[in-house]
């Protein structure tokens, strides 16, 4: 335990000395913004300046793999970019951006998913060769050489004329047309002896294969004409076509036309889900058709195929039926949520899998697989050195007491009033809180309208520097730690499912982090105070906070202290740095928010 202590002090080190830059930075923005202001009293600048410094410090929202599904970033607070049109713009601009990524689809009810299939094509499919194919089928405009040697010689490299027959001297016209390759020294050499004895040696041999010119057409990403083997898969020829346009195209209605008639229809599901494709044989001319993609429907939740998925070629919709099978379905899945557009408004509904087979599914639908079944224990983690088992299933309804009676910790080192909860909800709870205050920091800054140009110009300085804070805070995750002592007394918890309890060991140490010249563990003195644990670690760096600190107890429990308070053994003290004096707001948000921080989780944000 003393080793991630002081593992957790390097890293504050290093995080706050980032800080302790990014301070003397903001307080060089602070002086400038002064100094403009008192310029702009007579520089007689007006309002139009403002729009301009709107301009420069609007938010761009970076879209995320979880904001893609509302259309905005899930955290609509990273990336601020110079130029930008404004907050309200930048989203605009994201929800294009996001609806224009290749292969995916959204959902009527925002969700972005990728197409099923269209990673098919990022690989690519190589044609037929002979040389590698001994099964190849000759056909017309090919390549043969024949050889006659001995008695009579002559021979050479001969075209398979369009009746597909090769012409031998002395012998007349031999038909290898659907020949194979491997066959093709047979039957020439047959032929031959009909005329000339074994004294005429005979050498036959496919020397190139003749192209054919197969037009690729539809919604694909390069509709043209493209040369190919009369053997090469439809795969190869829509590969070569760049694949199917996932936007656009279906991969459920593909025809091969030949002469204007159908002679071919492929879903390459078929392929996707079980690899079987069909065989044909291409001639010059034939048209490959990628027909529009049919009604979609996404698919989330406890799947193995989390994809947009199209209806069957000749329907508008699919059932539920349809969608079951090439879902994948975890085995835990009892139902399946329903989003959706009926009759011009939103509708949601649940369904048991018997009766969501039943359900007709409409274009743009979003259906999110669930296991809803009741479980009547809970499964909890204890983390710590003990003798028993890590893992422990309880009755649903048990308390943290309960659980701690069966724990066998005679003979070890836990420390029993340091015990604590991490629960995952309480964890997001505390990230939204924090989430929320970065956005609203960031709404602060980048929507003021500064009064001069110089002020403008600082102004995107600013913005830049609160989103390099944003950007890095928003990698800071929580602990989602629940204290059980107060003032020394034990509150007992109902546990819930995959809570960790922490067991944490006793020690004789205290952390000292943060902006000290020299953080680390120190030994714990009943008497001694904040101040003096600092004074022992090398006192405070250039742009320590002196005046309150955050000190984050073994418990799992922290809080905002003074430089007399007297630390417990195992506590860890964290000096933040200072971010100037100054009357701006967002300068004094930002300073809560690194208390807000280093409260919630084990460290500082670094910039």
């Amino acid at each position: 335990m003393r080793i991630i202590a002081l593992a957790g002090a390097i890293l504050l080190l290093a995080v706050t000395s980032a800080l302790a830059q990014t301070a003397a930075q903001m307080q060089q923005i602070q002086d400038a913004i002064a100094n403009a202001q008192a310029s702009g009293a007579t520089s007689g600048t007006g309002s139009g300046n403002s729009q301009s410094a709107n301009a420069a410090g609007a938010a761009a929202v970076r879209p995320s793999a979880n904001g893609a599904a509302s259309g905005v970033s899930a955290n609509p607070l990273a990336g601020a970019t110079a130029g930008s049109a404004g907050v309200g713009n930048a989203v605009s601009a994201t929800q294009n951006s996001l609806q224009s990524i290749a292969g995916y689809i959204n959902t009527t009810d925002g969700l972005l998913l990728p197409v099923f299939g269209t990673e098919l094509f990022t690989g690519s499919f190589a044609g037929t060769r002979p040389a590698d194919r001994p099964d190849y089928a000759i056909q017309p405009g090919d390549q043969v050489v024949v050889n006659l040697y001995g008695a009579v010689n002559n021979g050479g490299v001969q075209t398979v004329d369009a009746s597909g027959n090769v012409f031998i001297v002395g012998v007349g016209p031999i038909h290898v047309a659907g020949v194979s390759a491997g066959g093709l020294q047979g039957v020439v050499t047959a032929r031959i002896r009909q005329v000339f004895t074994s004294a005429v040696g005979v050498y036959a041999t496919v020397s190139q294969a003749g192209s054919i010119g197969v037009y690729v057409s539809g919604d694909v990403t390069r509709p043209g004409r493209y040369l190919g083997g009369a053997r090469d898969s439809v795969l190869f020829y829509l590969s070569q076509a760049g694949g199917i346009d996932a936007a656009r195209g279906s991969f459920r209605n593909i025809t091969v036309q030949r002469g204007g008639q159908i002679i071919a229809r492929y879903d390459l599901y078929d392929f996707l889900l079980s690899g079987h494709t069909q065989p044909l044989h291409f001639e010059d001319g034939d048209v490959v058709l990628v027909a529009p993609r049919g009604a979609m429907v996404g698919v989330t939740g406890n799947v193995r195929n989390a994809f947009a998925f199209e209806a069957p070629a000749g329907t508008t919709r699919m059932t539920g039926a349809d969608l079951l099978p090439i879902t994948r379905l975890e085995p835990t899945v009892t139902g399946a949520a329903l989003h959706g557009y009926r009759d011009g408004a939103p509708k949601a509904a649940y369904f048991t899998l018997p009766e969501f087979s039943r359900v007709v599914l409409a274009d743009g639908d979003h259906v999110e697989f669930r296991a809803d079944a009741f479980v009547d224990t809970v499964t909890v983690t204890v983390q710590g050195q003990i003798k028993g088992p890590s893992i422990y299933v309880m009755p649903r309804g048990s308390t943290l007491s309960q659980l701690l009676a069966r724990i066998p910790l005679d003979g070890t080192d836990v420390e029993p009033r340091f015990v604590h909860v991490q629960r995952a909800e309480v964890a997001v709870e505390q990230k939204r809180a924090i989430q929320e205050a970065l956005f609203n920091l960031q709404k602060q800054v980048l929507t003021s309208a500064p009064a001069t140009t110089a002020a403008a110009s600082l102004a995107t300085a600013q913005a830049t520097l609160v989103n390099q804070f944003v950007e890095r805070a928003e990698s800071a995750q929580p602990d989602g730690n629940i204290a059980v002592y107060s003032n020394g007394q034990f509150q007992d918890l109902r546990l819930q499912d995959a809570d960790i309890v922490v067991l944490p060991n006793r020690t004789d140490v205290v952390i000292v982090a943060g902006e000290v010249l020299n953080p680390g563990a120190l030994a714990h003195a009943n008497d001694m105070t904040i101040e003096g644990y600092i004074g022992r670690a090398g006192g405070y760096a250039s742009h320590a906070n002196k005046k309150r600190y955050v000190l984050r107890h073994r418990d799992g429990s922290a809080e905002v202290a003074e430089a007399n308070a007297r630390p417990l053994a195992g506590d860890e003290i964290v000096v933040l740095p200072k971010i100037g004096s100054t009357s701006l707001q967002f300068i004094t948000d930002m300073s809560q928010l690194l208390f807000q921080l280093a409260l919630t989780t084990a460290t500082v944000v670094r910039l």
